[in-house]
């Protein structure tokens, strides 16, 4: 028997995000170099842990001015 999983996008069209902050995007108190984004770099270190504590995974795609594509894949509790 196969997992039914769930799968959230989210989507802007924002400023994009530099293909080298990728992985780093998702650390606690992160903000790129930039200076463009306002906040304290804690929310999507927060929805990471968030996905991961439930058995699940966070995609990032964005590119340099073309916004940005987060991807939340979750196990399905029912079936």
């Amino acid at each position: 028997m196969s997992r039914a999983w769930l799968q959230l996008r989210v989507q802007d069209t924002g400023c994009g995000i530099e293909p080298q902050f990728h992985q780093r995007i998702f650390e606690r108190f992160f903000q790129a170099p930039d200076g463009r984004a306002g906040g304290q770099g804690l929310g999507l270190a927060i929805v990471k842990m968030l996905i991961e504590l439930h058995h699940g995974t966070v995609i990032l795609e964005s590119a340099p001015g073309q916004g940005s594509t987060f991807t939340c894949i979750l196990p399905c509790l029912l079936s």
